[in-house]
């Protein structure tokens, strides 16, 4: 009985006294963070509205991918790349010219919309805007002409040989090999 006194109540050893205060203390620390950090109901909401999005990007859902790229570009979320080239490759056109933006210095300086840091190349936001102008977007084709006069001749023709010879590639090495070289020998490789 004697044992079960010193396990139950604690009439033991000093040591185990200790013990169990300390386990009492760690609890109540665990259940005062948990209440603290608690989400709130629309945090919650919210969460749960972000892992239903990712998971229709993820399935394959044109519109997912482009609105999460929109969402993770208003954070400055690096993914914001991915999931707008992954719309971009599929024809989202709103995607495309938003890469065109991207890549085009002088947007950069005029729009308030959040940019993804990568380096800018005019030559691919005139792909980019004319692929969004292809699939539909009217405003991509005014974004596209004012890229292509502030092009010389030698650019101009070189963005139009990158245009010509764009493909869908893989977006998981999106704007990296590309930076490395300008030559045009890689032009999909940041597509």
């Amino acid at each position: 009985m004697i044992a079960g006194c010193a396990l139950l109540v604690g009439c033991g050893s000093p040591q185990l006294m200790i013990a169990s205060n300390l386990a009492q203390a760690a609890i109540k620390t665990s259940i005062d963070y948990a209440e603290k950090h608690r989400p709130t109901p629309e945090q919650a909401w919210a969460r749960e509205q972000h892992d239903l999005l990712v998971a229709r990007a993820r399935g394959g859902d044109l519109q997912a991918q482009y609105r999460l790229g929109v969402l993770y570009a208003a954070a400055h979320d690096r993914r914001a790349r991915l999931w707008m080239c992954r719309a971009a490759n599929r024809g989202h056109p709103e995607a495309r010219r938003q890469l065109g933006h991207w890549y085009n210095e002088a947007r950069k300086r005029e729009d308030l919309w959040p940019f993804i840091a990568l380096r800018t190349d005019d030559r691919d936001a005139y792909v980019w805007y004319s692929l969004a102008a292809r699939a539909g977007d009217r405003e991509a084709g005014v974004f596209r002409e004012r890229v292509r006069r502030g092009l010389n001749e030698t650019r101009r023709r070189e963005a139009e040989r990158r245009l010509a010879a764009w493909r869908p590639s893989p977006c998981r090495s999106v704007f990296t090999a590309r930076a490395e070289n300008t030559t045009g020998a890689t032009a999909n490789a940041g597509h």
